[in-house]
């Protein structure tokens, strides 16, 4: 299903949506870490947002052990920022704690009350008290999530929903698409990132590894595809010629304090067949939760892309000139785009979530010049929800 929309009016909009959804924000009190060192708050923090479960039981069991008196607090802390991992932080500390496990988790429980018999059952078991643990199982050998299972060492995020978007980048038509997600990592190690969006990593990281992560900092390789683009896509590019799909081979670092996340991604083309080019992205965003259910980022990026790149998609060849009717234009390496992004994501339950995505993307240098772009078209749009 297609849609003419103007950019005028897709503007309008979406600063309508985003005042709106800012001033939201702004009215939210962030959650306070009340009676917790700063150190520990922001361990707490950095390992919440990168939904990292095992960074984040790592990061309780540190600070319990060097605050036990705060237990309680700390326990209350991260489960409040992760409330999907509050049975996980639940077992693990309590293995690391024994004779905490009540007081761990009674914290647990009062963030989560849903959940306060099974935090209370994988405590017990963890802490080796098979009497108590057994009194208040439903059923026999619950444990940790996934445990003894082939899926013990996964942490898999997988969601599913519709999207707005252009029909290709600068295109004045847009369509309704799906919004996948898919987020999978196996020993906080080897992963598998998928995601739909108008800018920034247009189709995320896809598979690579961490060569090397510490709490703040993370380094690594991935591959992944970019789908090229058909000239029936739109008009403007009749005659134009297809560009074929071509894996890409990519680096990044990634920088990550308590609110913030700093990175740069260089993904270079693998194939002959595609756009043959390279493209660099640098990005950063802020956020964090306002709400134990509600979680609020907003961010900006910058891409630059080579000659062949550029030309590939926003050149106009001689025979392509002489096909369309186009203007003949050799489009040159520069900054290619700047973007705009805000995410809401709502835990809604302890395995359920849904994440509203708006973007606006600017196009710039040769991108916006091409005669392949409507001139009412170098603001991009997109907007997506999904669910899982």
């Amino acid at each position: 299903m297609t849609y003419r929309t103007r950019g005028a009016a897709l503007a309008a909009a979406f600063v309508f949506v985003v005042i709106c959804l800012m001033a939201g924000f702004a009215a939210q009190p962030v959650h306070a870490q009340a009676g917790l060192p700063r150190d520990v708050a922001v361990a707490i923090d950095i390992a919440a947002k990168r939904a990292d479960s095992k960074a984040l039981t790592a990061a309780v069991i540190d600070a319990i052990a060097r605050y036990p008196q705060l237990v309680e607090q700390i326990v209350t802390a991260a489960t409040r920022e992760a409330p999907a991992y509050g049975l996980i932080i639940a077992a693990e500390a309590s293995r690391a704690y024994p004779g905490f496990a009540e007081r761990i988790a009674r914290a647990v429980g009062r963030v989560t009350p849903e959940t306060a018999h099974t935090a209370q059952t994988l405590a017990a078991a963890a802490a080796g008290d098979t009497a108590a643990a057994e009194e208040r199982l439903p059923t026999p050998g619950i444990r940790q999530p996934h445990a003894g299972t082939p899926l013990e060492d996964f942490e898999i995020i997988l969601g599913l929903g519709p999207a707005l978007a252009p029909s290709y980048e600068g295109g004045t038509d847009y369509e309704v698409t799906g919004f996948p997600i898919i987020d999978i990592t196996w020993r906080d190690r080897v992963f598998l990132r998928v995601e739909r969006s108008a800018s920034f990593l247009p189709h995320g990281r896809g598979l690579g590894v961490n060569i090397f992560k510490t709490r703040s900092f993370a380094a690594g390789s991935y591959l992944t595809y970019d789908p090229g683009r058909d000239d029936s896509e739109d008009g403007l590019l009749n005659g134009t010629g297809t560009i074929d799909g071509t894996l890409e081979g990519g680096i990044f670092a990634e920088l990550t304090s308590a609110r913030w996340r700093l990175s740069a991604d260089y993904f270079q083309a693998l194939m002959e067949d595609g756009h043959d080019g390279s493209r660099m992205v640098f990005s950063g965003a802020y956020g964090g939760r306002v709400s134990e259910q509600l979680g609020v980022s907003v961010g900006a990026a910058m891409t630059y892309a080579s000659e062949t790149y550029m030309q590939s998609y926003f050149g106009v060849t001689a025979q392509q000139a002489a096909a369309s009717g186009r203007p003949a234009l050799a489009a040159s390496s520069g900054i290619k785009d700047i973007t705009g992004r805000i995410d809401f994501r709502y835990s809604a339950t302890e395995h359920w979530f849904g994440l509203l995505r708006s973007e606006w993307k600017r196009l710039m240098g040769d991108a916006d010049e091409t005669p392949l772009v409507d001139p009412e078209s170098e603001n991009q749009f997109f907007i997506g929800t999904a669910g899982g």
